[in-house]
């Protein structure tokens, strides 16, 4: 059974009903195989396009397992937002010292998107939902690098 949100050793700590992950690893390197049997080496450009699917369909399964695992420890409540943005400041605080040090940041990195799509959730969207809105948001903006930030031509 998974730890209840916030740790064992809460008194009000609840007891939750886990709900399977998605086989995201067996199923993408099983059509991956699949895939390239079917492939010639003389269609490398398939091949590349085969990838990025498989990649894409990784992505999508990791989103809907870490909504699964929101859900598993009831993070999806409304009533957990404040709590929530806490912990989402904390996980940035860990990624912006490490790159400054110098270290790997991927499991900050992961673990930023990890609570920011629990709060997507809370508000009623799914992970896949926020990133759709975000990269459509930005995929026409134009603007400058100033400082090393990007600043959007309205802004300038």
């Amino acid at each position: 059974r998974p730890e209840p949100a916030g740790g064992s050793s809460m008194s009000n700590a609840q007891v939750f009903q886990d709900q399977e992950y998605l086989p995201t690893n067996d199923l993408v390197g099983g059509l991956r195989q699949q895939m390239y049997q079917m492939l010639t080496v003389a269609q490398a450009d398939e091949k590349k396009i085969a990838d990025n699917l498989l990649e894409a369909l990784e992505i999508g399964l990791t989103v809907k397992n870490i909504e699964i695992w929101m859900r598993n420890r009831n993070l999806h409540q409304p009533e957990y937002q404040e709590a929530q943005l806490t912990k989402l400041y904390e996980e940035v605080d860990e990624l912006h010292t490490n790159v400054k040090m110098g270290k790997c940041c991927l499991d900050d990195c992961g673990d930023v998107m990890v609570v920011a799509i629990g709060a997507a959730m809370r508000n009623g969207n799914s992970g896949r939902e926020a990133l759709l809105q975000a990269f459509n948001d930005i995929k026409d903006r134009k603007g400058r690098m100033i400082d090393g930030v990007f600043v959007k031509e309205q802004d300038l």
